[in-house]
């Protein structure tokens, strides 16, 4: 799915939303999350969230007397939508043989804690068209290491190490989640054609897909 800079989606830019879906999509969000990411007072959080409920995008989630909101399965696929300029597909084939050639690298190097098992594509490339509106991509990470308390001594060492490398990190969750968040950003290598999505996204289970790259387990 493409949007456009210009478009505007529940009253706000389409890639606002876009980036809010994102950011919930795997968890509910109250109002008051909603307040804070946005920055703005209540009535008119309040009117964004009907607005996007309106749209389809998010639905209400009751908890005992808590009311909560999630993000729909229409809200997720927006959540995967790029603003990128289509390309042409001979461009899109460069770069899924170089996304390839990442993989190869993340794979066969000790720097990276983890292996990427599985590459799928789905989406516009898949399609007929002469230009691509996006690169859709799908992975699956697996830990390189099953010994969980050596994994944990190495998830630590990167973490330390980005750190030492000038890197920031807000929460505790962005800093465990470091050497997965590395690698996706190695294979992305700053290509904004180039969307990449773990394989448990609930929006790929009911996408067309093509597994372009299978780790072959060893024995």
């Amino acid at each position: 799915m493409r949007i456009d800079k210009s478009q505007i989606i529940a009253g706000i830019p389409a890639i606002t939303a876009r980036d809010f879906l994102a950011k919930f999509k795997d968890r509910l969000f109250t109002i008051g999350d909603a307040v804070r990411y946005f920055k703005i007072d209540d009535t008119e959080v309040v009117t964004l969230i009907e607005e996007l409920r309106e749209c389809e995008y998010i639905e209400a989630v009751d908890f005992k007397t808590h009311r909560f909101w999630g993000v729909t399965t229409t809200g997720r696929t927006l959540a995967l939508a790029s603003a990128a300029k289509p390309i042409l597909r001979k461009t899109a084939d460069k770069k899924i043989a170089e996304f390839l050639e990442r993989v190869v690298i993340v794979n066969s190097s000790n720097h990276y804690l983890y292996d990427v098992t599985k590459v799928i594509v789905f989406g516009s490339y898949l399609s007929e068209q002469d230009r691509i509106n996006d690169i859709d991509i799908g992975i699956t990470l697996k830990k390189k290491t099953m010994n969980e308390t050596r994994f944990k001594e190495m998830c630590e060492q990167s973490s330390r190490q980005a750190e030492k490398d000038g890197r920031c990190f807000s929460t505790y969750v962005e800093r465990i989640s470091w050497p997965q968040r590395e690698i996706h950003l190695f294979l992305k290598s700053r290509s904004r054609a180039i969307s990449l999505h773990p394989l448990h996204d609930e929006v790929l289970r009911s996408v067309v897909q093509k597994v372009i790259f299978e780790k072959i387990a060893e024995s």
